[in-house]
């Protein structure tokens, strides 16, 4: 692990596949899936995908078997272990999003068995936002409501605003507007008490797009506005040309095509720049 810390993924990989030999050759079922599943936390950082879903897939393995001999949670513990990362691979990593749906589900599975409430908590919010990916909204509304739950009694206020804030963008997918709106603005309201400006964009922003397809023009207006003030404050560059987009579009729906156009021409010169100056860091030109 220290050579994992110290930048150094290739020298870490071999110790990892050393003692992952040595399990094997001594027989101990338990410490080969635990070093398989540091082999695929390797092979992810020099770049195999393919290679760490392997790794951890085996690893799944070896610790189901050493559980059905011992009968230890911990091993059932483990395999979440194994289980999570081969997930979260298969989902962002090697787009497979059926395979992860079921890795997830199996993860969720075991946490259940364990009435591991926090690691359960975030599997369904990982899960969640795969099911709205690929357009199983209602589901995904049903995972985050249940990660939401699990955050108010755990009394998290972070992962529960975060759910409130996906709950937000689902409900506005499934066309219920008010409710998105509802759980966007109780979202905000938790996000008032926590030093997370980035969120708290996000969130006005997506709380901007609820209230214009309800046609409250003024409420996206505002919300648009202290959105664009966050951004620019952390020097949000992206969003704030994302906003002022957004800002042209309310501005043309309330039939203000002066201010419209300013947006527009405003987000067309950022954009500009930022293109320009994301070559420029890539030549390596200073000016």
């Amino acid at each position: 692990m220290l050579y994992l810390r110290l930048g150094e993924p290739e020298k870490a990989l071999e110790y990892f596949q050393a003692a992952t030999r040595l399990s094997q050759e001594i027989g101990y079922t338990r410490d080969e899936g635990y070093s398989l599943m540091s082999v695929g936390v390797a092979l992810e950082r020099v770049g195999d995908s393919a290679g760490a879903a392997h790794a951890y897939r085996r690893a799944v393995e070896l610790l189901d078997a050493t559980y059905e001999e011992s009968g230890a949670s911990e091993e059932l513990s483990g395999k979440v272990d194994a289980l999570t990362p081969l997930a979260e691979l298969l989902h962002r990593s090697l787009d497979r999003p059926e395979e992860a749906l079921s890795t997830y589900e199996a993860a969720e599975g075991v946490c259940r068995k364990l009435n591991d409430r926090r690691r359960l908590r975030k599997l369904l919010t990982s899960q969640a936002g795969l099911r709205w990916r690929t357009g199983q909204l209602k589901k995904s509304a049903r995972d985050y409501e249940e990660a939401l739950d699990l955050a108010r009694k755990q009394k998290e206020p972070a992962p529960e605003a975060a759910a409130l804030a996906s709950l937000s963008v689902v409900n506005r997918d499934l066309g219920h507007l008010k409710e998105s709106v509802r759980c966007g603005r109780a979202a905000l309201k938790l996000l008032q008490n926590l030093s997370d400006p980035q969120a708290k964009a996000y969130v006005l922003s997506s709380l901007a797009e609820s209230y214009g397809e309800l046609g409250h023009y003024p409420s996206a207006l505002s919300c648009l506005r202290r959105s664009l003030r966050l951004r620019r404050r952390i020097g949000d560059k992206e969003g704030e040309v994302g906003v002022l987009e957004d800002l042209a579009r309310i501005y043309e729906d309330l039939g203000d095509p002066g201010r419209a156009r300013a947006c527009s021409e405003d987000a067309v010169s950022r954009r500009v720049a930022l293109a320009e100056a994301h070559v420029d860091a890539g030549t390596g030109r200073r000016e």
